[in-house]
C-alpha cells in the first residue's frame, strides 16, 4: 500500500489562545516513524515514563530530511536511509509560550516514515540536549500496542505532570496502532 494514502493531520489548541492579537512564534519540527522487525523506534523518558517519536526542531538552512537524519542520529544512534522518506502526517499545536515576549507558540510537527540504514552508528549520550539528558532519554524498539497502553495509562493519571508532547504523540501512536499492518508494525 502507498503510505501517502494514509496521510494524517491534527490540530491541538490550548484554551484561551488568541491568534489574531498575539505575538506568535512558529517552530517546524520533524519526527520519524522508523520500523525494524515490526517494532517502532521511540524515545523513552526515564524521568516521566512516556514515549515520543524521535525528532525535533529544524535548524535554519536545514532541509526537513537532513534535520530528521540529524535528530534520529542524535537521540537514537540510528542512521536512516536518506533516499527512503515518505511524509505521512502533520500535527499542529497552538499553546502558550514560555517566553515573555511571545504570546503563542506554534509547533508544526511533520511526520515521516523512514527506513533504517544502520543501528548504533553514533554515540547517543554525547549528543543529547541538556533537557533531553535531564529527562533521561533512551532509545527503544517496542511494539505499538505496548507503547499505546503505557501512554494511555499516563494520560489518565490525575496526579502526574506529563511531558508537553504526550497528547500529540498519543494521538499519533493511536493512528499507527489503527494502521499497524500498513506501517509493518506488530
Amino acid at each position: 500500500m502507498d503510505l501517502s494514502q494514509l496521510y494524517f493531520s491534527k490540530t491541538f489548541t490550548e484554551n484561551n489562545i488568541d491568534l489574531d492579537s498575539s505575538t506568535v512564534m512558529k517552530r517546524i519540527a520533524v519526527r520519524g516513524i522508523v520500523v525494524n522487525d515490526g517494532k517502532l523506534l521511540v524515545v523513552h523518558s526515564q524521568l516521566k515514563g512516556d514515549y515520543k517519536l524521535p525528532g525535533g526542531g529544524k535548524k535554519e538552512g536545514e532541509t526537513e530530511l537532513l534535520a530528521l537524519q540529524r535528530e534520529i542520529g542524535e537521540e537514537c544512534g540510528v542512521l536512516v536511509d536518506g533516499e527512503a522518506f515518505v511524509k505521512v502526517g502533520d500535527v499542529l499545536q497552538y499553546k502558550s509560550s514560555i517566553e515573555k515576549e511571545i504570546d503563542v507558540f506554534i509547533n508544526d510537527s511533520r511526520y515521516y516514515f523512514c527506513d533504517v540504514s544502520e543501528i548504533g552508528y553514533q554515540d547517543v549520550a554525547s549528543n543529547l540536549d541538556d533537557y533531553e539528558d535531564a529527562l533521561g532519554f533512551e532509545a527503544m524498539w517496542l511494539e505499538i500496542d505496548e507503547i499505546w497502553t503505557i501512554q494511555k495509562t499516563l494520560l489518565g493519571k490525575k496526579d502526574s505532570t506529563p511531558n508537553k508532547w504526550i497528547r500529540r504523540e498519543f494521538w499519533v501512536f493511536e493512528m499507527l496502532k489503527n494502521h499497524k499492518n500498513e506501517f509493518c508494525l506488530k
